[in-house]
């Protein structure tokens, strides 16, 4: 998951091709009811149920009404869907969530749609906007979206720097560097006092009491950089790092 254009749809069809590739099966879910042009063929898609554009046209909506109408009518057919994923055995299920995460991320019908579809250990991957990432209060701003989500969803998560091969490799490193509290809030500190640095300090000293360490994982769908190491996370949240094979 993630805002929209962070490249969830091209990560889920790289993750499979990666699954495939190292000899593990791994069913793709869309829940996406207004995708129109996948890069993969959804083995479960939520637009047998409902489409976006057909929502539209049903309840004379525009394109935000339709979004907010589809996230709650797609929870009218959880038991169907849960019911075509329960027909695969597989090694894994990925699940490509819609682009406006404020939607699916924030409503109660969407968290109780993650809930019921979650079969066995479920952790959430959270695609940061590289560009959006690439300035210190940009950063903080993702990092306080990422918590909110987390929060709301109660579940593992992991965090993935996403389309990391578009980034020079001077910022890239600045980005990372990030990851140290300690470096980030002295970047926040070094411009001056203006108002947008006093809220992101501000957003920063919330980050700061809730404990935790920021760990972002670079990764590329074009290069397939970086999805070994969240197959990796994946393994130590759930098997304590033993792999699937080794069950």
């Amino acid at each position: 998951m993630g805002t929209a254009g962070a490249g969830k749809s091209t990560m889920t069809s790289a993750f499979q091709s990666w699954m495939f590739g190292q000899g593990y099966d791994a069913v793709t879910v869309n829940l996406d009811p207004g995708a129109i042009n996948l890069p993969y063929s959804p083995d479960v898609d939520i637009r047998d149920w409902v489409r976006l554009e057909e929502v539209m046209d049903e309840y004379s909506l525009g394109p935000n009404g339709a979004q907010v109408t589809s996230s709650d009518l797609m929870y009218l057919y959880i038991e169907d869907i849960r019911q075509s994923l329960e027909g695969f055995r597989t090694d894994y299920f990925l699940v490509d969530t819609p682009g406006q995460i404020e939607l699916f991320a924030y409503r109660d019908t969407s968290n109780d749609m993650i809930r019921s579809i979650s079969i066995g250990g479920s952790a959430a991957v959270y695609l940061f906007e590289p560009h959006l990432a690439s300035t210190p209060a940009g950063m903080v701003s993702q990092l306080a979206l990422a918590s909110s989500v987390k929060y709301r969803l109660g579940m593992p998560f992991i965090q993935v720097l996403n389309k990391a091969d578009m980034l020079k490799p001077e910022v890239r490193e600045r980005i990372m560097r990030w990851a140290n509290p300690e470096v980030l809030y002295a970047e926040l500190t070094s411009n001056g006092g203006s108002m947008n640095n006093e809220l992101g300090v501000g957003l920063f000293r919330a980050l700061e009491c809730t404990g935790e360490a920021v760990r972002l994982i670079p990764c590329s769908a074009a290069t397939m950089e970086g999805i070994e190491d969240i197959y990796s996370a994946v393994q130590a949240l759930f098997m304590g790092g033993e792999d699937l094979d080794q069950e």
